[in-house]
């Protein structure tokens, strides 16, 4: 196989800032992405959002006791003398509140009633949140339901649900719904906020919750893993009968299922019913990725090329078509009888010669948000519009939530209700300064400008108990040795429910430079080593999606893909899946990473089988866990310092903290000399420290013995913690050697002992043959 330069953000080779939170949580790509791969297919890159990735980890900051609350993680403590790159995590928490005291609300549920909201289900989790939520709301709320599908109907009118025979009404009313015809999204939300007005105050909490699975096209699309850019031009039918999507480019060459690939960057990536098994919810798609179609005047027609059904039947299709911005739909029936239905000719225009106008219902959102009526949307299932939800939700000041099952209803309409629906604070104003030439990289996400020296963020609004996440990448320059520095101050300017202009910080982040020409490895702080690798995980994810599907429309006519970019996407593919179980080991903690693991293993397998691998290959492809060691002049008692030095600027400036220090213990419980080497080390830097008051070794090996357990039960954080609290240790510090093949894992962790926190877990990764003869029994 071939090698491929992995470049990953964990070891801060990539540039990126990152802006998400419990808001983006919403239309989780993560969800959907294991849902496609379930399905077996890679996930576009399109259809990742590192910020929906991020989000979806609930972090458990600090819970404040004003509306909004801010704390810092960087991901290291240490820096190299030469400088390097580095994260900084910053989390955003919203106060919480019981329910009985929030503002009196007025609500307007609208749901998609179309008939895809059959499948799965998906209309029965509504009606069983609905249960939930009426033993919920209180005497004081408005509620009031609308439902859509071709058209909107007002199935129970705003009233405060002040009596017993009102919520029956209500529950009836739910009850009562039944999927059938389209969706008509814009008719749906402007019945939605029609209802809003009717008892609208401006004390009240003002919410249109807006529920959705989406278009059928949407639907359709994003479960065949259809791409999107620039130019999309999709066709769908009911029947199984073979139709055919034709687009003639405006330099007259034709794509269609002989033609998949034009020379001006158009593809035909689905192409349905062309043989068994044949399926009666069929889809085609062309479409140009950004940046990549020509201005000019494109021909689309449709062709029925077999007829599938029996007795044979005609086609009654529709097609939309994706011009820029604006979407257009077209409908139509065809047979053999017709060779091609002409639909249509559009024009597509480069650049800031295009008019993208915003779509009516982004208007009709940030119109009413200028009046104080938000809207959350609810993505439900997987096939309805991720980008089209978010977006909504952001031009209407709320959020949006993303729900693959009937659990996760139920929590929406109970226990998490507020946390998408309450305000604790408004258009959140946020600041990050860097100092001493500290420099930002580059953004994605959404509402920041980037500076030299600072970035500027803008949220639009916080809700009871949810959670904002930050992750900024940013450089430190070269800087004397042995001096601590502020790197950056963060604050927050927001508008609480009194409509009081309120502050939070500056809060502050200092760090150490050390004197070694060699950057730190890897991410050391627990809660950045945490989104850091889910935010490495979404990036590379992205990569890994680009290459394959750069392999799969090389093939072009001849249908068979290039094998060397295939292979490189399997190569990255396992790099990445290593670099998660080496964060997984770090954080011990069995329940972190599973799904991303799942889906890598599923990704191999996928691309594995795309060239050729037997069932063999790819289980020791899947088998595969050694990282490369880095490559470094520095010998192993430097590499150790600089790993203990790292651990000890994870501590709280306390007076004399009792610290158990337990030792390095290896993997496989041998006796290796190397781990006397480092106990001796670690002991010494430790011992040196005035504000470490060392418990010592002789009451930690009494207490192991007490409790029968032996030194490497300590690899287990909820042993080491239970010791530790045996021992009335404020921290207790771990070190693990893990041989491998090649390499040698050293990591050591610094546990918070009340909180059962992983403060710390810095690690060195060294070839075996910079320890010698140390692991030589």
């Amino acid at each position: 196989m071939k090698k491929f330069s992995l470049v990953l953000i964990l070891t801060f080779a990539a540039v990126s800032i990152t802006f998400a939170g419990g808001a983006a949580e919403s239309a989780s790509s993560a969800g959907r992405g294991r849902y496609l791969a379930g399905q077996g297919i890679i996930v576009p890159p399109e259809e990742i959002y590192t910020d929906s990735y991020i989000a979806s980890v609930p972090y458990g900051y600090p819970e404040p006791d004003a509306p909004l609350g801010v704390t810092l993680y960087s991901s290291n403590n240490l820096v190299s003398v030469e400088g390097q790159d580095m994260i900084l995590h910053i989390g955003i928490q919203g106060m919480k509140s019981e329910y009985d005291a929030l503002p009196p609300m007025n609500l307007v549920y609208v749901i998609d009633t179309s008939g895809s909201m059959n499948d799965q289900d998906k209309i029965e989790w509504v009606k069983d949140g609905f249960d939930i939520f009426l033993e919920k709301v209180r005497d004081k709320d408005f509620v009031s339901l609308v439902t859509f599908s071709d058209t909107a109907r007002v199935v129970f009118p705003s009233m405060r649900m002040d009596t017993r025979e009102k919520r029956d009404r209500l529950k009836q009313a739910v009850r009562a719904i039944r999927p059938e015809g389209g969706s008509d999204l814009e008719k749906g939300l402007t019945t939605g906020y029609e209802q809003i007005l009717a008892n609208y105050r401006e004390d009240y909490i003002n919410r249109v919750l807006f529920l959705s699975d989406g278009t059928e096209f949407s639907s359709r699309l994003n479960l065949a893993g259809a791409q999107t850019g620039d130019i999309r031009v999709s066709l769908i039918w009911d029947n199984s009968n073979d139709l055919d999507l034709h687009v003639v480019t405006p330099r007259g060459e034709e794509i269609y299922y002989g033609h998949k690939t034009s020379l001006d960057g158009g593809f035909l990536d689905v192409d349905a019913n062309a043989g068994s098994p044949f399926t009666n919810k069929p889809v085609e798609n062309v479409f140009w990725a950004d940046g990549t179609a020509m201005a000019g005047t494109y021909r689309v027609f449709v062709r029925n090329y077999d007829y599938h059904t029996v007795p044979k039947e005609e086609s009654n299709f529709r097609l939309q078509i994706k011009n820029g911005d604006e979407l257009s739909y077209f409908e139509g029936t065809t047979s053999r009888l017709e060779k091609d239905y002409e639909i249509t000719e559009f024009v597509f225009k480069t650049g800031g010669a295009l008019k993208r106008e915003k779509a009516l219902i982004y208007e009709l959102a940030s119109s009413y948000r200028a009046m104080g009526i938000n809207i959350t949307t609810i993505g439900v299932g997987v096939g309805f519009d991720m980008q089209m939800m978010t977006q909504l939700a952001k031009e209407g000041g709320g959020s949006s939530r993303f729900i693959s099952d009937k659990t996760e209803m139920e929590k929406i309409f109970g226990s998490e209700f507020d946390r998408m629906a309450v305000p604790v604070a408004r258009d959140v104003e946020m600041t990050l300064r860097l100092f001493e030439g500290v420099t930002p990289l580059e953004t994605w996400g959404y509402g920041n400008k980037v500076f030299a020296d600072r970035v500027e963020y803008n949220q639009p609004t916080l809700h009871l108990g949810d959670y904002e996440t930050i992750l900024v990448k940013y450089r430190v320059p070269k800087l004397p040795p042995g001096k601590t520095i502020r790197i950056a101050e963060f604050s927050a300017v927001y508008t609480d429910a009194l409509g009081k202009r309120s502050s939070t910080g500056p809060v502050t982040v200092d760090i150490v430079v050390s004197d070694s020409e060699v950057p730190v490895t890897g991410i050391s702080n627990g809660m950045v080593l945490r989104s850091g690798t889910i935010m490495m995980y979404a990036e590379t994810l992205k990569e890994i999606g680009g290459i394959y599907y750069r392999a799969v429309e090389a093939a072009g006519n001849s249908g068979e893909p290039d094998p060397g970019q295939l292979e490189n996407a399997l190569d990255l593919t396992m790099a990445l899946k290593k670099q998660i179980l080496n964060a997984k080991m770090r954080l011990d903690d069995e329940s972190s990473f599973v799904e991303e693991i799942e889906l890598l293993d599923r990704y191999i397998e996928i691309i594995g089988e795309d060239i050729g691998a037997d069932g063999v290959t790819v289980a020791g492809y899947k088998d595969s866990v050694e990282i490369d060691p880095v490559a470094t002049i520095r010998s192993l008692s430097q590499r150790v310092g600089d790993l203990c030095s790292e651990i000890i600027l994870g501590f709280e400036p306390e007076e004399r903290m009792p610290v158990a220090l337990s030792g390095f213990t290896s993997r496989d419980g041998k006796a290796y000399p190397l781990l006397a080497v480092l106990d001796e080390t670690a002991a010494m830097m430790f011992a040196r420290q005035s504000s470490v008051n060392l418990v010592e070794r002789k009451r930690i090996l009494e207490v192991i013995e007490e409790q029968k357990l032996s030194l490497t039960g300590l690899m287990d954080t909820g042993t080491a913690i239970e010791v530790g609290k045996l021992l009335s240790a404020r921290y207790i510090i771990t070190g693990t050697v893990i041989p491998m093949q090649n390499s040698v894992v050293i990591f050591g962790r610094l546990i918070d002992v009340e909180s059962g926190e992983i403060i710390n877990a810095a690690q060195t990764i060294m070839s075996r043959d910079d320890v010698g003869d140390l692991l030589d029994l």
